[in-house]
């Protein structure tokens, strides 16, 4: 699907279709032409869009109304025929355990001693017990 116009003895054909760089975009570019043509239908106008490489994010209000009703012939015209949503950042990776993994300086008893078994140096799970979980 496109234009075929030729300007001093070179046939060109140009696509109706304009991405803009950031690939954000769609537009349906009409060019002036010598004569009017028919309409182009709605089916032919995604079906290029898929050619293309949009598959979604349509403005169908926008393409039954350059679908539907002829264009002018003397005038060009840009009608915006599907737009994108810019991505969304996402999130690091982290991981939640179910156990205290830091060392202790031990349990301080009541007469002021240090109880250093209880460091937490050697982590002891039980078998099925939830170790982390992966977010």
């Amino acid at each position: 699907m496109g234009y075929v116009c030729q300007i001093q003895d070179t046939l060109s054909v140009i696509p109706p279709i304009w991405i803009t760089e950031d690939s954000m975009r769609a537009y349906f570019v009409h060019f002036p032409l010598p004569k009017s043509h028919p309409s182009i239908g709605s089916e032919v106008l995604q079906a290029t869009l898929n050619e293309c490489g949009v598959k979604s994010g349509f403005v169908t209000k926008n393409i039954e109304l350059v679908s539907q009703k002829p264009l002018p012939h003397t005038q060009p015209k840009a009608r915006l025929i599907a737009r994108g949503t810019p991505p969304a950042h996402g999130q690091d990776a982290r991981m939640d355990l179910g156990f205290n993994p830091e060392k202790l300086a031990g349990k301080i008893n009541p007469d002021g001693s240090i109880d250093l078994r209880e460091r937490n140096s050697v982590i002891a799970v039980e078998e099925g017990q939830l170790l982390g979980t992966l977010i």
